[in-house]
């Protein structure tokens, strides 16, 4: 990656005391899909309330994705930085509580003649 430095915050090109990763902006800031963009900020919330989130991105990670997937998903997101779309695709898993949809998607499931005795 061009630029890119390995090092703690006072290795080569940082000053004293700078740290060589900067905090994660928020993904729901992003200009996509006013759906996504609803669902990024939910899970933001979700994860901000578990202490997750907030941190520097420092960890580097590297996975083989099909092209077309991946420029699908940036343009959903209306980015082209790949760590955006890394970032956003994790914390829509981490972060979306989908017991509501599930339950929802849930309604015929049982036998009409189901008996419960309550």
């Amino acid at each position: 990656m061009a630029g890119a430095r390995r090092g703690g915050a006072s290795g080569p090109g940082f000053a004293e005391g700078q740290a060589p990763f900067a905090p994660a902006p928020a993904l729901a800031s992003t200009t996509g899909d006013p759906g996504l963009v609803a669902m990024l900020r939910a899970a933001e919330a979700h994860l901000a309330r578990a202490g997750i989130g907030s941190g520097p991105r420092s960890r580097m990670l590297g996975a083989r994705v099909e092209p077309a997937l991946l420029e699908a998903a940036a343009r959903r997101l209306g980015t082209e930085n790949t760590s955006e779309v890394v970032a956003a695709g994790l914390a829509l898993l981490a972060g979306v509580d989908t017991y509501g949809a599930w339950l929802v998607g849930q309604a015929g499931t049982l036998p009409a003649d189901l008996d419960v005795d309550v």
